[in-house]
């Protein structure tokens, strides 16, 4: 029995497939072999790229950063004082420079007020004090 491959190919003029070792394909065999090349091509077309933010280097606050983040981004937050509160909806991970390097001091209220409900929010890295 000899192999049967696919090849799925894409340029400017469309997409091509092509059936190599064997002649006289019937159609349920041409259907299996593209809907295979289609499911291992469509999770790569939907994949979704994680975006770092980087504070205070792109962003002037913490919270801008969040402003700008989708579900899934990293919030980098470099070494320093940040006097603010952070209301966070977003699945997001926040990471400092260190523990003791990159403190979230609010003046009012909590460093981080979390309302995610069923997403994951991650700190690392960092000290949030009182307040």
């Amino acid at each position: 029995m000899k192999n049967i491959t696919s090849t799925l190919r894409a340029n400017r003029r469309g997409i091509n497939f092509y059936v190599h070792g064997r002649k006289g394909l019937n159609m349920n065999q041409v259907r299996s072999h593209l809907l295979l090349a289609l499911m291992l091509l469509v999770p790569a077309v939907f994949a979704v790229a994680q975006t770092t933010r980087n504070v205070p280097g792109t962003y002037g606050t913490i919270q801008a950063a969040v402003n700008a983040a989708v579900d899934g981004d990293i919030i980098a937050i470099a070494a320093g004082m940040y006097n603010e509160s952070v209301s966070v909806s977003k699945a997001l991970t926040f990471n400092g420079a260190g523990e003791g390097s990159t403190i979230i001091d609010p003046v009012s209220g909590s460093g981080f007020q979390v309302n995610a409900p069923g997403k994951s929010v991650t700190f690392s890295a960092l000290t949030v004090t009182a307040g």
